[in-house]
């Protein structure tokens, strides 16, 4: 029920208000295996997230970091349901994109290569905003990070995103 009253965007101040994004990061946790119930769970977070102010965000996210969410998002990003490692793709973006959790996400064992693989997945297919927003991800976790940036190298990232004809 909570899933579909994130639909309705003037509920967003309420439920953040009534502190729904721990307990979302809280069901996320224990529902740990469920890619069904993670999905609504991680679809849920993005929609309260991103209509966050932007002086509120930090505060938000870091309550998720201290419940050790990035490992579990990061575990998101190996599961087979694609739409699931999709909204694991949408929520680091809005924790990067917000300078929340960087490095922390850049160290999730082989997150460059996930990613820079998800680009030319099926799922994200040209009308689909997956490219973009994977590539807004991996641009925010290679600011000032080398070791990142290398790893995107190796990864083939210039293949994917570079066309050559």
């Amino acid at each position: 029920m909570t899933h579909f009253c994130l639909f309705a965007e003037p509920l967003h101040a309420i439920l953040i208000f009534k502190d729904l994004i721990p307990i979302l990061g809280k069901m996320t946790r224990s529902t740990f295996g469920n890619s069904n119930m993670q999905k609504y769970c991680l679809h849920s977070l993005v929609r309260l997230i991103s209509s966050l102010k932007s002086s509120d965000a930090p505060e938000k996210l870091k309550i998720l970091i201290d419940m050790n969410l990035v490992s579990l998002v990061g575990a998101c990003l190996k599961n087979e349901d694609g739409e699931l490692v999709s909204w694991a793709i949408f929520l680091i973006q809005e924790f990067v994109t917000r300078d929340v959790a960087r490095t922390e996400f850049a160290n999730v064992r082989g997150i460059a290569k996930i990613l820079v693989d998800s680009i030319s997945h099926p799922s994200s297919g040209v009308d689909s905003f997956m490219p973009r927003v994977t590539l807004r991800t991996l641009k925010c976790l290679s600011i000032k990070n080398d070791l990142f940036q290398s790893d995107l190298i190796k990864a083939g990232i210039l293949k994917k995103a570079i066309p050559v004809s």
